[in-house]
């Protein structure tokens, strides 16, 4: 992972939020990316990066 990965993922997670209000499915405050278990950080960043490949691969 680099650190453009990273700040996609965090871009990503935050959009989401907004997108539902800041809540989860539950109706449970999510928390800030910073503050999510690694587990829920890894896997926005491997959706980010899935993303950001598919893109790379067709702007070619």
């Amino acid at each position: 992972m680099n650190h453009n990965t990273f700040q996609l993922a965090r871009i990503a997670y935050d959009a989401y939020c907004t997108a539902v209000g800041g809540k989860a499915f539950n109706g449970d405050d999510l928390p800030a990316f910073d503050d999510v278990p690694q587990r829920i950080k890894d896997a926005w960043i491997v959706a980010a990066t899935a993303v950001a490949d598919k893109v790379r691969e067709e702007s070619r």
